[in-house]
């Protein structure tokens, strides 16, 4: 309801709206496990009803870069939410994280679809998530080209193994990890391919589907130019069930005339990453995530250096 909104939170959320506009309801989006984004409902003065989203910015700038991206996206014919506000940080509180509002797309996202999909239905989603990576990589050119371009992080495999390097810590001296790294450095130089335009987080909620096609794409805080095959790794290091369970990382290799080889080094730089990212070498309890991540470094090394 209106009061789970702050006051800040629900000026800002009036922005975008006629004087005397008012605050019907707010709700979280099904399936998160967060306070935001929020579906904020608004009732105009004369009683007609709209539903818009709230969103945190979880990433420092990445609000400021997505409002800037958003409508050059939609420009480009890529269905994207339109910002009706912000990003803002409250006045009150200077070192919160920024709030934005954004239109609310139609369109029910392809995480949720799979929850009660059949076989035959989660072989569409993982059919739709591809299409969804491949039309945003189909932007690389035009972005590359706009002015918004030139502000969008971009990341070689070269400087994702770099960062792991300079950011040290236990996990350098692990011999898995160690014995990777030092294989996987003169891997990249031979690997590296353009860089492409992506979301930076292909989680098939941030796809939004009418039953039939994708119709919607939401949340680029985290866009960058990366390695085209990068961030298909997410599928396996993050343990998407059930769409791990069918195979979307190795259609997506078919569709893209990948061998395992090929896609190796990419899981190995993003699993050295996120080994050293969110997990112990050692920890006093047991770390089911990380003991698989590390049976996943093992098999790609042995890809790498065959």
């Amino acid at each position: 309801m209106r009061d789970s909104l702050t006051p800040f939170e629900q000026t800002l959320t009036l922005l975008s709206f006629p004087k005397g506009s008012r605050l019907v309801g707010s709700t979280s989006f099904p399936g998160h496990n967060k306070r935001y984004p929020l579906r904020v409902t608004v009732a105009s003065p004369n009683g007609q009803e709209q539903t818009i989203v709230l969103r945190q910015d979880d990433k420092p700038g990445g609000s400021d870069l997505e409002s800037q991206l958003l409508p050059v996206l939609d420009r480009l014919g890529l269905p994207v939410p339109i910002v009706l506000a912000g990003p803002t940080i409250d006045p009150e509180h200077p070192d919160s994280p920024a709030k934005i509002v954004f239109s609310l797309l139609n369109g029910t996202d392809l995480l949720r679809t799979c929850w009660d999909a059949t076989p035959s239905g989660l072989d569409v989603v993982v059919k739709r998530t591809i299409e969804a990576i491949e039309r945003v990589q189909g932007l690389s050119d035009a972005i590359e080209r706009e002015p918004v371009g030139k502000l969008i992080p971009r990341h070689t495999l070269a400087d994702e193994v770099n960062a792991v390097r300079d950011k040290g810590g236990a996990w350098l001296k692990h011999p898995l990890f160690a014995k990777s790294m030092a294989a996987i450095e003169p891997v990249v130089e031979r690997t590296e391919l353009p860089l492409v335009f992506s979301n930076g987080d292909y989680n098939p909620g941030n796809f939004l589907t009418d039953g039939k096609s994708v119709t919607g794409f939401v949340d680029f805080a985290w866009a960058c130019f990366e390695d085209p095959h990068i961030g298909i790794t997410k599928f396996w290091l993050d343990d998407w069930y059930p769409l791990n369970k069918v195979g979307i990382v190795e259609k997506y290799l078919y569709r893209n005339n990948l061998t395992r080889s090929d896609f190796a080094p990419r899981l190995m730089v993003r699993c050295l990453a996120l080994l050293q990212a969110e997990h112990e070498v050692e920890g006093t309890r047991a770390d089911p995530s990380r003991d698989a991540m590390l049976v996943l470094l093992e098999d790609a090394l042995r890809d790498v250096t065959r």
